[in-house]
């Protein structure tokens, strides 16, 4: 009788040590395309855009956090930061390839869900580099720094002490 209650105890056990964990909500950085409401319904999703207006993206973004390798991270005058990203071979080819496709529209940049910027495709990418020009908070900029390396100027990732004093800046505690 004791060796049947056994296995119970242990699924017992496993069950309490789950309940006291709090998991983190995921991180991420996404951009959608615009698309228009004459697209399939099932392939993209009505958002109201950051100055009001009324449009519809992709529901499946076009670039994501998996595709970034490393940030250059920047401070804006309304007191958020912004970001430059670097992609990756998959992301500098999704981004090279929609900004020709998607030339006079709109790319979403979202992080964890909440809609950051509505960037204008004006031109042609080539080099993999996609900007967020303001809107993160610092709570996510501190899971940027956290998450990716340093890219600097020259377009080379940096070093931790150089990563710690540009993280600094972006969040405004720096000079």
């Amino acid at each position: 009788m004791r060796h049947r209650s056994i296995p119970l105890i242990i699924l017992l056990a496993l069950c309490c040590l789950g309940m006291g964990r709090k998991d983190k909500a995921p991180f991420s950085i996404r951009f959608y395309t615009q698309t228009t409401q004459s697209d399939s319904a099932s392939f993209n999703t009505p958002l109201m855009l950051l100055n009001g207006q009324q449009a519809y993206i992709d529901q499946i973004a076009n670039i994501s956090e998996r595709d970034i390798i490393a940030v250059y991270p920047f401070a804006v005058a309304d007191g958020s930061g912004g970001c430059a990203f670097k992609l990756d071979s998959h992301g500098s080819a999704a981004l090279d390839s929609l900004s020709v496709a998607k030339k006079g529209t709109l790319l979403i940049a979202s992080i964890s869900g909440r809609q950051v910027a509505d960037i204008t495709i004006d031109q042609r990418v080539t080099d993999g580099i996609i900007t967020i020009p303001a809107g993160i908070n610092t709570d996510e900029m501190k899971i940027i720094l956290k998450k990716y390396p340093l890219l600097g100027p020259d377009g080379k990732v940096t070093n931790k002490k150089a990563k710690k004093k540009a993280g600094a800046r972006a969040l405004g505690d720096g000079q």
